[in-house]
């Protein structure tokens, strides 16, 4: 009896120490993904940073654009008429 005692009792230690490797597990994998997380939400901050700045660069551009081709279509009436 006694030795049913004391295999239960070293069955039980055993269990205990492996739950308690595995609570150390799951807290390095969670701050694993928790630093993971963060991180993508930088990145993610940066895109959307990058693509607003390449959005109002191309307004800029179109506007440009826009500009001289009115400029041109302006100018080239004038310039028939003065030849």
């Amino acid at each position: 009896m006694d030795d049913k005692i004391l295999q239960l009792d070293h069955r039980v230690e055993r269990i205990d120490q492996q739950l308690a490797e595995t609570n150390e597990t799951v807290l390095q994998l969670k701050n694993s993904v928790e630093a993971q997380h963060l991180a993508n939400i930088e990145c993610d901050e940066l895109i959307l940073f990058e693509l607003k700045d390449m959005n109002d660069k191309m307004r800029y551009i179109n506007r440009r654009i826009a500009d001289v081709e009115l400029d041109m279509v302006t100018r080239q009436p004038r310039h028939e008429q003065g030849a």
